[in-house]
């Protein structure tokens, strides 16, 4: 069975929201709905010659819409054909299409935000202050709109765990899946000079506060558990945040992969940001001593 269809079975048979969140039959038809936006953009398309290419991008640089198809299934038919589609051209300097924003500008008072948050308290009966509550936003108002701090959600005692710990992805480990090549695990900690295995950014004051020495092997523990690996002093680093890259620590993945490095997303809090639904990555406090 396609890797697809195998999906879409298994969210259909756990139900509920997984099941209403994945309401397609079968994978090709997830496919066209995933592309059925592209045909309403009127923009860009299906690959063609050389030629007809420029043809096309000189109309698009005058405004025109390409989209030369009577219907959506005549797109799909095409598309499948040729086996692709092309944006011709970029639109720079067009902020209103740029911009995917209710004024089309760059808006430091989000008005999409608020018109969800407003969609949200009309839909379960509450005020707008209410759904703020509920996701656990303090700020209220304009505030709440426009970019500001919020304190972590912890309740963690601060002398016991000091330091913020935070998981980021070097350029090399962007993607999770990138362990498995030799070529990555020689290159991902170049700026700190190491190879093959992870390590923790600290502070070169607050190692030297901690009697930790460059290259040590330490512990890193939160609430949740603790990995172990090796101290880094890097001036770059914030005085009270332990940064260690994600992207190692796998169990599986391959030959090159597997049980190399620490993972930080083991220990991170179990905790989310209620309006994205992601990971609150970023809120976890840790104690960091000698292995």
């Amino acid at each position: 069975m396609h890797t697809g269809d195998f999906l879409l079975k298994l969210g259909a048979a756990i139900g509920g929201t997984v099941a209403d969140a994945l309401p397609w039959t079968d994978f090709k038809e997830m496919l066209k709905f995933s592309v059925e936006g592209i045909y309403e953009a009127e923009r860009g398309a299906v690959f063609s010659e050389p030629s007809e290419e420029a043809y096309l991008r000189e109309m698009q640089q005058r405004g025109w819409a390409t989209n030369e198809f009577s219907s959506y299934d005549e797109f799909w038919e095409e598309l499948v054909a040729k086996g692709g589609w092309s944006g011709l051209y970029h639109s720079y300097g067009r902020w209103g299409k740029v911009l995917n924003t209710p004024s089309h500008k760059f808006e430091f008072y989000s008005q999409g935000l608020k018109s969800e948050l407003e969609t949200r308290a009309r839909l379960n009966g509450k005020s707008v202050d209410g759904v703020l509550e509920d996701l656990k936003i303090e700020s209220r108002g304009d505030r709440a709109l426009l970019p500001h701090f919020e304190p972590i959600r912890t309740q963690v005692s601060e002398n016991e765990y000091p330091f913020f710990l935070n998981p980021f992805s070097s350029l090399e480990m962007a993607s999770a899946t990138g362990a498995n090549l030799p070529w990555i695990q020689e290159t991902a900690g170049g700026h700190v000079g190491v190879k093959w295995d992870s390590w923790v950014e600290i502070n070169p004051a607050t190692a030297a506060e901690l009697g930790i020495e460059d290259g040590e092997w330490i512990w890193i523990e939160s609430q949740r558990g603790r990995l172990r690996t090796k101290a880094k002093l890097y001036p770059g680093a914030m005085p009270n945040v332990i940064s260690v890259p994600s992207g190692l620590g796998h169990k599986a993945l391959g030959r090159w992969a597997k049980d190399r490095g620490a993972n930080p997303n083991s220990i991170i809090d179990l905790d989310h940001d209620g309006l994205s639904g992601l990971p609150a990555s970023f809120s976890t406090r840790v104690k960091v001593y000698k292995a």
